[in-house]
């Protein structure tokens, strides 16, 4: 049985949490600490500084992806499977800038590569997979940034893609 869409949204806020969060010791911190990583989103005035650099995860897009051997093959087999699930959860990005936290350009910058470092597969891996719930998950856009009208508060919007076997329930 294929794992369901609220299990793997789940598992992938969860493994964003694991490894943007700062942990108690023994575990490494994180090179960007996030303080808050969580599976819903909130408006960027409900959330205090405090809780910043924070991660909100939120369900953007779903597309079924029926897929014969010719778009297989132009896709360079990407898509083995008959045909696969694309989700594509949307995450909202907000950090504090100014003082000694560095420029907004500087502090989305860091953030954004801490994401892209939580999503590289472990060594010996290829892709990460949530631990096979799903084919791939990937940074998919950075769709937007706003880098100063919000005062001390700069805002980024990424978007992922999971793709999940068919048979999702």
């Amino acid at each position: 049985m294929f794992p369901g869409r609220k299990q793997i949204y789940q598992a992938f806020a969860a493994h964003l949490a694991v490894r943007l969060v700062a942990q108690p010791a023994p575990a490494a911190p994180p090179a960007f600490p996030f303080v808050t990583v969580e599976a819903k989103v909130r408006d960027w005035a409900n959330v205090a500084p405090g809780e910043m650099p924070y991660l909100g995860i939120s369900l953007y897009q779903e597309a079924y992806l029926p897929v014969d051997r010719t778009q297989t093959a132009r896709a360079g087999g990407l898509y083995g499977n008959l045909a696969r699930w694309r989700l594509m959860p949307r995450g909202w990005i907000y950090v504090r800038t100014g003082d000694d936290r560095g420029t907004a350009q500087d502090v989305l910058a860091d953030a954004l590569d801490a994401i892209e470092a939580a999503l590289f597969p472990a060594p010996g891996f290829e892709v990460e997979t949530l631990g096979d719930l799903v084919f791939t998950a990937r940074i998919h856009d950075i769709q937007d940034t706003d880098e100063g009208s919000l005062g001390q508060t700069a805002v980024a919007k990424i978007l992922f893609e999971l793709l999940a076997d068919q048979g999702l329930g």
